[in-house]
């Protein structure tokens, strides 16, 4: 007996009905750093979907799924990963005859042990191998190479477990579970029922007394680059590539150059220099170099960092500018030997620590670390396509659901600086508003021929009925139509009401016309001017009256008279006062009939026309009877003054006194003068 845990055969699907009544596929489920191509593009029964990965990484699962009569796919789904266990730190219960733990992830897939090729523990109970990863990843797949025959016991109730805890491995999530007996000299694929996010994976004989060999672990998961994604354009086959962490590293070790020429070199794959590396990704490194160190020419090894200029200086920076703050020196560094020395290396004679050489040394190898150009190829779960095939960083593409369904996530995702898509692959939900009814005195009409998402229904109206609310309304996403259903009113108005005393003017019969009243003569309006026609055939507003108004015939006025100048003493007539000869109006002149019945000023009075006091020059007197319209006064003067000017004047019909009006400057007395020579008379 063995139990296999979780693999998904088959998925259900939205389908449409052809007019042969067979159901068609939805577009299949891709994963991500994979590709698929469609036997038929109308995804009938019988229509296969083959799946490829991307360069570099591993398809698990089904390769292909065909559509059925029943409108599903049928097949595993499929899973493109990339190892992500090779060559990160290993260890294991106990180790016996050469079987050490970092041989079961050193990329070689040999099932003959011969002392130094597989792992193997010492017989004891529960044996475990354990794997750290360095980062936390999804883990979906573990595939295991066993010891081949013979002489070894084989694997049996093997138990993989994936998390974070490096101690307690049962408190890791449980992966796989093996309960039988694993054939020798093979390789076996678990697949996990969900992945599991961690960092430690370990492998243990459950219950078992006795030794653990492995060959070869490899652990797959979608959320690191595969080394083909890293290889830039035109890369020569010396150059070793590698990822880690979401970074690709190129590893320069077969030539040598001084520090700006290493640079360039990196900066021209649109990297730089290896910098701020810690943790995980120092101890990463650091084990890489190791393991190459045989290969190399020189155990020094540049990295992105220099010290700032100035003989004093002690401040390191990496290249891109930031400062670093945690130098991991090896002994008796940094000396900065003639002062020359403001480049830092790895050490491989210093376990790779750090140490600072000239920056001109043109014999050191080298490490590049930068993010691949693109991102791998998106996933889309089923039913979704995607619009856009530019996957290079920056670039955006959208995601479609079919006619009928509504997109639920992310509808567009873009290409991350750091190589991977943002958001979350969405998905496509059926929605069905279900048929809406017809209104009275109108008809309604569905624009696509369908009730599902985004369908539009369109409603009218019969002639001489107006629409009021929404003419259009559209499937929304809770399977319900927006808005409310409109109403058809009639908007055709009979004549308005007639006004006794007025006439009506009307612009039209349809809804928003005018009816306009106006009053005769003599008559004033009360209420609103006018109505509205509105829907229903109905006249709006309450309709006015038009009421008489007369304000009488004016009074009398001695001396005067007046005009009517419309002829009638009614609301709006007009009436003119005048006076007679050498009077003047005190008061209005024109009257109006207002809409209270009473004229708009007092009636006027015709007064007697008056001239104003004159002045009396000095050394002068006047004589005058009044100072009335014809009057006359007469203008003296004392003794011994001369009267100059006018001796008299006359008040005129305007107002005005005759002649120079006399004053200071123009009536003068001029004073006597005695004459010297002769005689002088009066």
């Amino acid at each position: 007996m063995y139990m296999c845990v979780g693999l998904v055969i088959w998925s259900a699907v939205f389908v449409t009905t052809q007019a042969q009544g067979e159901k068609r596929c939805g577009h299949p489920a891709v994963p991500p750093n994979a590709r698929v191509t469609l036997s038929s593009n109308d995804i009938v029964p019988g229509t296969l979907a083959t799946y490829e990965c991307d360069d570099g990484y591993e398809l698990f699962g089904g390769h292909q799924k065909e559509c059925t009569l029943k409108g599903e796919w049928k097949g595993d789904s499929p899973f493109c990963g990339t190892n992500v266990a090779f060559r990160k730190p290993a260890n294991q219960s106990t180790t016996v005859r050469g079987g050490s733990a970092s041989n079961g992830n050193d990329g070689e897939k040999t099932t003959e042990h011969d002392g130094k090729r597989c792992t193997e523990t010492q017989r004891e109970a529960s044996p475990w191998w354990q794997v750290d990863l360095l980062r936390h990843y999804a883990v979906k797949v573990v595939r295991v190479t066993t010891r081949g025959c013979c002489g070894h016991q084989p694997l049996q109730d093997l138990e993989i477990r994936v998390g974070n805890s490096s101690t307690d491995l049962q408190r890791n999530p449980l992966c796989a579970w093996f309960p039988g007996t694993i054939d020798e000299g093979i390789t076996k694929t678990f697949t996990c029922a969900r992945p599991l996010i961690g960092q430690h994976v370990f492998l243990q004989l459950v219950g078992v007394e006795g030794s653990l060999s492995l060959c070869e672990v490899e652990i797959f998961t979608t959320e690191e680059f595969s080394n083909d994604r890293c290889a830039p354009a035109g890369v020569s086959a010396d150059i070793e590539l590698a990822a880690f962490s979401r970074n690709c590293y190129e590893f320069n070790v077969a030539k040598g150059a001084s520090f700006e020429e290493a640079r360039k070199q990196c900066q021209s794959h649109g990297g730089d220099l290896i910098h701020d590396f810690q943790g995980a990704t120092s101890s990463y490194l650091t084990q890489e170099l190791e393991r190459r160190k045989s290969q190399l020419k020189t155990q020094l090894v540049w990295i992105g960092a220099q010290k700032d200029p100035g003989l004093t200086s002690r401040t390191w920076r990496w290249v891109d500018g930031e400062t670093v703050t945690k130098p991991t020196w090896g002994k008796d560094q940094p000396n900065n030997y003639n002062g020359e020395q403001n480049c830092a290396v790895l050490d491989g004679g210093r376990a790779w620590l750090w140490n600072d050489v000239g920056c001109n040394l043109d014999y050191l190898h080298w490490i590049c670390q930068y993010l691949p150009p693109s991102c791998g190829s998106p996933d889309k779960l089923l039913n979704t396509t995607i619009e856009g095939n530019n996957y290079k960083v920056g670039a955006v593409i959208a995601y479609k659901c079919p006619e009928g369904h509504m997109l639920l996530g992310d509808k567009t995702r873009e290409c991350k600086k750091d190589g991977f898509w943002s958001g979350a692959a969405p998905s496509c939900k059926y929605v069905d508003c279900g048929g809406l009814t017809s209104i009275q005195d109108g008809e309604l009409s569905l624009i696509d021929s369908r009730t599902t998402h985004d369908a539009r229904a369109v409603y009218s109206c019969r002639e001489n009925y107006t629409l009021v609310g929404e003419s259009e309304r559209t499937c929304g996403d809770e399977g319900v139509w927006d808005g409310e259903a409109p109403k058809c009113l009639f908007d055709w108005c009979p004549d308005p009401p007639p006004v006794a005393s007025a006439t009506v003017t009307v612009d039209g019969h349809k809804d928003g016309s005018l009816a306009t009243y106006t009053c005769q003569n003599g008559f004033i309006l009360f209420g609103q001017q006018s109505v509205t026609c509105t829907l229903g055939g109905v006249w709006t507003g309450t309709t006015p009256s038009c009421k008489y108004v007369d304000c009488g015939t004016p009074a009398q006025v001695y001396k005067g008279s007046f005009r009517l100048l419309n002829g009638t003493t009614t609301y709006g007539s007009l009436a003119q006062f005048n006076c007679e000869n050498d009077y003047w109006l005190a008061g209005a002149e024109m009257l109006t009939c207002n809409r209270d019945g009473k004229w708009s000023h007092d009636i006027p009075s015709c007064e007697l026309i008056t001239c104003d006091t004159p002045e009396v020059p000095a050394g002068g007197y006047m004589e005058a009877y009044d100072y009335n319209v014809h009057s006359t006064i007469d203008f003296h003067c004392e003794k011994g003054h001369k009267l100059v000017g006018e001796h008299s004047l006359i008040c005129q019909p305007d107002g005005e006194w005759s002649g120079s009006r006399p004053n200071a400057n123009t009536l003068t007395v001029e004073s006597y003068r005695p004459c010297h020579t002769g005689r002088q008379n009066w």
